[in-house]
């Protein structure tokens, strides 16, 4: 069949593995928001843990990347929607060199609660001042000790 159609035997196995995805994560391969791999990683996760997975990347408007993909499958069955921020949160941490800094991903919802209507400036000021408060009470919590 894979000659038939021009691509591999590994390819055509890929294709037959996206069986058992779930119909939201289908129309994305479809579409061509997913990578033929991720959605592979994809598959061999739970019925209930793609529909976490895909909620979640629905809500906050993002993309399932094929590294992503890879880690989320290394802990399926222990997926949790908590356990899945973590993983995808740990994995949008950029470092930069230089003076560019370090990008933090912060869920909507944290962002709506703290930061609603604000610039990017207020909040990197508001930001900076509670780490100052919080390492200055650690500091303080050691010398008490």
């Amino acid at each position: 069949m894979a000659a038939e159609y021009g691509f591999s035997s590994r390819t055509a196995a890929r294709m037959l593995r996206l069986n058992y995805l779930i119909p939201e994560f289908k129309r994305l391969v479809d579409e061509g928001n997913v990578a033929l791999l991720a959605a592979v990683d994809m598959s061999f996760l739970e019925e209930g843990e793609q529909q976490a997975i895909w909620k979640l990347l629905n809500r906050q408007g993002l993309k399932l990347k094929p590294k992503a993909a890879t880690e989320l499958r290394k802990h399926g069955g222990e997926l949790t929607e908590e356990r899945i921020v973590e993983i995808l949160d740990a994995l949008s941490i950029n470092k930069r060199s230089g003076n560019e800094g370090l990008n933090l991903k912060l869920p909507n919802s944290l962002c709506e609660k703290y930061f609603s209507g604000m610039e990017s400036n207020e909040m990197a000021s508001i930001v900076e001042q509670a780490l100052e408060a919080w390492f200055a009470g650690k500091e303080a919590a050691y010398v008490q000790s």
